[in-house]
Parts: structure tokens; C-alpha cells; sequence
């Protein structure tokens, strides 16, 4: 057992008091020490990615998730590289920039041939505009006409019976369609065209009625479930049970698991902890989330990443990023990444960041 498990674990000793859980309080040094490690690591993998892709692609891994931890630990005085922080973002939304004429007119004047195109530059549009749009506004990045357009796009491919389609079969991140679903309706909630509020207005509602009647397989699917309830703005009964269900699956390690039978790991955990609290309620004092957060301690490496198994087949070669653990680095960075985000919010926050 390491030595900074051993001071998580004494720090973090759930006790029982009149039949109900509650966890003891993080000390600030040891959270800190842990997210100095891992935010400078993220940071500069981010860049690293953007040196090796140029203006191909963006990263929904190396950029988006990473934006969600950014945002948790901006204003708590840990090293966060603002300006660092503030060039991925722009880097990111100079993807929609640029694509802003060919939006305009699949949105617009329904040009089938616009849409071919954007089709072919996101490959997989439905996930790809989802996840940028979703680490913008973690970014804090205001509504414009750009994002809007993007937004309207993201909306026009909603199936009929309410729910977003995705095509990978690249999981955790990129195969399935309760979370496609769940960032869209967010998406559109964010960003939405005035203009086309009526429409959106139905969408939103047809999106809140395909998750309310989903069957979730997979943690990621019960995660993103009760986040897209939260965000469609569901009833509180729908709510409350999500919750309970996502809180069911945490194990004895204090960790979750990606799917049923398979060991717990930083990705599933962080994501976990996060939804728990955003779209939950449930607080950081919780037992739930203090194990969560031991869990978490214990399986950092001395580096500050956190490592988490590739599932998803390759459709690529091998990019090196600069972050640790070879071929499962890229889901090792969003692991990285959730699990930042869900340590940071032990500490209290001393500020809060304007909207860019």
C-alpha cells in the first residue's frame, strides 16, 4: 500500500453515526499534490496533440474531456496553465470556424452537398460536433452565431424517434448513443439558434422522452443518462432513480467499472463522481463520493496520470502524445481527465472564471 493511499485512506475513514455514512473531509495538500501532477500532464499531452495533428482534427479526448477537469480546477490554486488553457480552447473553436460557411448552409438553405462535407470532415458528425460543443461551453466559451450553427447541424440529425445516432463502435467515449444523445440535447440547450426555438423547443422534449425510456448497459450509458435527464429538464422521480441506479454500481474498492464484471478504473470512477454531483445532487461529503475519492488516490501513478485499458478497436495508427502508457494512452488522458475533475472539487473554490 502506497504511503499517499495510506494518508487518503485515514483522511477519508467513513464512519457510521446514528445508521448513516459520512465521510471525513480531504486534507488540501494531499488533493493538491495530486492534481499538480495530473493538470500539467493533461496540459501538455493537449499540446503535444496539436503539434502532431496541426489543423486535421481536434481531440475529443486530448482537448474536450480535459476541458471539464480545467474548468473544475480553475479558481482553486492549482497549477492550471490559463493561457495554455485558453489556446485549446480557441484551437478547438477554429474547428467550427472554419466549417461556419458550410454549416450555414446545411442549417439555412439545406444544401445536402454542405452536409456531405461537414459529414466527411467530423467522420462521425453526431459525436464529433456533440463532444466539441460540449468542451466549449465546459470552457466557458459564450454563444455565437458559429456555435449556433453547429448546434442547428448537431439538431438535424436527430433520429425520429428522438435520439441522436452514433457511429463508431469506438467505446467508452464514442459507442454509445444514450451519450450521443445526452451531449446533444446539451448542445442544443447551450447554443440553440434563437430563431429556431420553437423547433428546438420539440427536439429537446423528444430527446428527454427517448433517454426517460432508454435501458442503459454500460456505466457510460447510466452516467450520461442521468446527465441528459438533468439537462432536458426531467421530472425528479426520473432523476432520483438515475441516480440510484449509477450509485448501485459502485464497488467495494470504492471504484466503478466500465461494465459489469470488469475491474474498476479512473475513467468509469471519474465520470461517475462527476455525474453524481452535477446531475445527481449528491455532494462532495458524501460516502459515495469520499470513496470514490480514496479510490482515486490509490490507483494514481507517481507520474499523475491515471491508466485505463483500451476497448476501442483501432482506425488509426498510433499517435504518440507525450503521455504515458503507450497504446491505451488516449483513453488513459480522458480517464485522466474525469478523474481530475472529480478530485478537484474536494477543494473549495477561491474564484470563479468570467465567460470567455
Amino acid at each position: 500500500m502506497r504511503l499517499g493511499f495510506m494518508a487518503a485512506a485515514v483522511a477519508a475513514t467513513v464512519v457510521f453515526a446514528s445508521g448513516e455514512a459520512r465521510a471525513q473531509i480531504f486534507p488540501p495538500q494531499l488533493v493538491q499534490k495530486a492534481l499538480n501532477k495530473s493538470v500539467p500532464l493533461l496540459q501538455t499531452s493537449a499540446g503535444k496533440f496539436e503539434a502532431r495533428m496541426g489543423k486535421v482534427c481536434f481531440s475529443c479526448h486530448h482537448q474536450s474531456l480535459p476541458s471539464v477537469a480545467y474548468a473544475n480546477v480553475a479558481g482553486r490554486g492549482l497549477n492550471l496553465d490559463e493561457k495554455a488553457r485558453q489556446h485549446q480552447a480557441d484551437y478547438v473553436y477554429g474547428f467550427a470556424a472554419k466549417m461556419k460557411p458550410l454549416l450555414a448552409a446545411s442549417v439555412r438553405q439545406n444544401d445536402p452537398a454542405a452536409t456531405r462535407k461537414i459529414d466527411q470532415i467530423t467522420v462521425d458528425p453526431t459525436i464529433s460536433v456533440s463532444y466539441l460543443l460540449f468542451g466549449l461551453e465546459a470552457d466557458g466559451r459564450k454563444a455565437d452565431e458559429t456555435l449556433g450553427l453547429a448546434a442547428q447541424f448537431l439538431a438535424r440529425k436527430q433520429s425520429a424517434d428522438g435520439r441522436w445516432p452514433v457511429f463508431a463502435a469506438r467505446p467508452p467515449m464514442e459507442g454509445s448513443e444514450i451519450t450521443c444523445t445526452a451531449l446533444a440535447v446539451k448542445a442544443l440547450h447551450t447554443y440553440g439558434l434563437a430563431e429556431y426555438s420553437d423547433e428546438n423547443r420539440e427536439r429537446l422534449e423528444r430527446g428527454r422522452q427517448w433517454l426517460a425510456q432508454a435501458h442503459p448497459r454500460s456505466t457510460e450509458d447510466k452516467a450520461y443518462r442521468l446527465l441528459g435527464l438533468r439537462w432536458a429538464g426531467a421530472e425528479s422521480g426520473q432523476i432520483e432513480q438515475s441516480t440510484r441506479d449509477l450509485l448501485d454500481d459502485q464497488r467495494d474498492d470504492g471504484g466503478w467499472s466500465q461494465l459489469p464484471g470488469k475491474g474498476s478504473d479512473a475513467y468509469a470512477t471519474g465520470l461517475a463522481m462527476i455525474v453524481l454531483h452535477d446531475g445527481g445532487g449528491v455532494p462532495v461529503s458524501d460516502a459515495a463520493y469520499s470513496r470514490g475519492t480514496v479510490y482515486l488516490f490509490a490507483t494514481q501513478k507517481p507520474d499523475g496520470s491515471w491508466r485505463v485499458a483500451k476497448r476501442a478497436t483501432a482506425v488509426q495508427p498510433h499517435l504518440e502524445t507525450g503521455f504515458p502508457h503507450g497504446k491505451d494512452q488516449f483513453i488513459s488522458v480522458a480517464g485522466t481527465a474525469w478523474a481530475t475533475a472529480a478530485l478537484a472539487l474536494n477543494l473549495p473554490e477561491q474564484s470563479r472564471t468570467a465567460k470567455r
